[in-house]
């Protein structure tokens, strides 16, 4: 079993305040979305979805552990959840063929 090295980067409080400000900016949640969270909490995509929600005071979906990363699954979850707002990576993005019953932003 290979040793786990974690590797963390400091960042000062103004850098996120800006960062949190800027994505709120491109974003435009409001108190009515659903902001699912997809990332897992290594990835450093899991900080854009906590912030944005947690900054918006908007719902943060949390779907099943088991839910995984192929595109039908992934479209189950975010209809039942009613999520309207999925942040991925592209390759991702594009297994998601299915239609999705909510009025998702992706």
């Amino acid at each position: 079993m290979f040793p786990l090295i974690l590797r963390f980067q400091m960042t000062e409080h103004r850098n996120t305040e800006l960062f949190v400000y800027s994505f709120n900016e491109v974003c435009q949640v409001t108190a009515e979305d659903r902001i699912d969270h997809g990332f897992s909490l290594g990835f450093d995509g899991s900080v854009e979805e906590l912030w944005l929600a947690f900054s918006n005071g908007v719902a943060l979906v949390v779907g099943p552990q088991q839910t995984g990363v192929l595109g039908y699954e992934v479209a189950a979850c975010i209809t039942k959840h009613r999520a309207t707002f999925y942040s991925t990576v592209p390759t991702a993005l594009k297994m998601i063929t299915e239609s999705l019953d909510s009025p998702s932003r992706l």
